[in-house]
Parts: C-alpha cells; sequence; structure tokens
C-alpha cells in the first residue's frame, strides 16, 4: 500500500517538474498597490496563488527582537555576499533563457527623486524595452521616467512559461559557485 503511495507521489513530482508552468503576475498601482502572483500546471486549473498584496497575512510569526546591545554576527556575510553577486550575472542569463513570454502588457512610471539616479535605473531598464525579439506580437512594455519626483506607478500583466526541470542546471551551478 505504501509503495503506491510512493509511486503515486514520485509520478506527481516528476509531473510538476516536467511540465511547464505558467506564471501570471499582475501589477497595478491605482486605487490601491497591488501585486499578485498566480501559478499553474499549463492552462488547467487550479491555479494557486503564491502572492497576493491585496489579502490580510494571515498568522505569520513575529520575529523575536535582539536584545539592545547584541549585534547581528558578521561572520562571512560580505565574503558570502560577494561570491552571490559575483555568480548571480551568468545564473540570471541562463535561467531568463529558459523563461518564455506569453504575454507582456506593462505601463510603468517611475522616479527615485534624483535625476542622475533615476537616468542610471533608465538606461539599465531601456534593453528590456528593445527586446521586442523576445516577446509575442503585441505585447506592450513602457517606460515612463519621471526626472523631477519620486514616483512609482503603473499597470500591467504579464505571463511567462517556465519549465521547472531546465532550471535545475543553472540553479546546481549556481550552489556550486557558491560552496
Amino acid at each position: 500500500m505504501i509503495s503506491w503511495l510512493l509511486v503515486a507521489a514520485g509520478l506527481l513530482l516528476a509531473a510538476l517538474v516536467l511540465l511547464p508552468l505558467r506564471l501570471s503576475l499582475r501589477l497595478d498601482s491605482a486605487p490601491a498597490a497591488r501585486l499578485r502572483l498566480v501559478v499553474g500546471v499549463l492552462a488547467l486549473p487550479p491555479r494557486w496563488t503564491l502572492v497576493d498584496t491585496a489579502r490580510p497575512q494571515s498568522g505569520g510569526r513575529d520575529r523575536p527582537d535582539r536584545p539592545a546591545g547584541s549585534r547581528a554576527p558578521a561572520d562571512r556575510a560580505p565574503v558570502r555576499r560577494a561570491r552571490i553577486l559575483a555568480a548571480l550575472p551568468r545564473v540570471g542569463v541562463d535561467l531568463l533563457r529558459r523563461v518564455r513570454v506569453e504575454s507582456c502588457h506593462l505601463e510603468v512610471r517611475f522616479g527615485l527623486g534624483d535625476p542622475a539616479a533615476t537616468g542610471e535605473l533608465f538606461g539599465r531598464l531601456i534593453p528590456l524595452t528593445a527586446a521586442r525579439w523576445a516577446m509575442p506580437p503585441g505585447s506592450v512594455l513602457r517606460l515612463e521616467p519621471d526626472f523631477a519626483s519620486e514616483v512609482l506607478e503603473g499597470q500591467g500583466a504579464i505571463v511567462l512559461r517556465v519549465i521547472p526541470v531546465l532550471w535545475i542546471a543553472p540553479l546546481v551551478r549556481l550552489a556550486w559557485a557558491l560552496r
């Protein structure tokens, strides 16, 4: 009896790793800021909501406060952070190669308060708008910088298709680089 349950659990796990997942991300800043991330297998129900900022949070445990005189351990944090930052660009590109954009409609107006910082962020984000070849026809990706004020508003929806088994190799390389 237990062996059949293990076989069924293994088949279910294999199906979840091999079948494409659809990630739907919806953003909206009016009337209140909202982010919603929904995951489903293929285009079939059921779909699971991973993040919804409009829902009230339930039952979260509070982290205990540290005593007034204590500090967080600073053992290897800077070295580890440097290794992570060095490994992320290659892994990020490897992971993004394995993601397909099914639909994209995103309009964002942003400003950081400092014109130089806003220009730098805009310069880093503008290649995304030029990557029309990676998006399906009819996709809209509009970034509007506001150099005069600090603002983040917009709306949009993005649907991505990911096959989890294809992410194993890049994540193993990341783990190996961080060992």
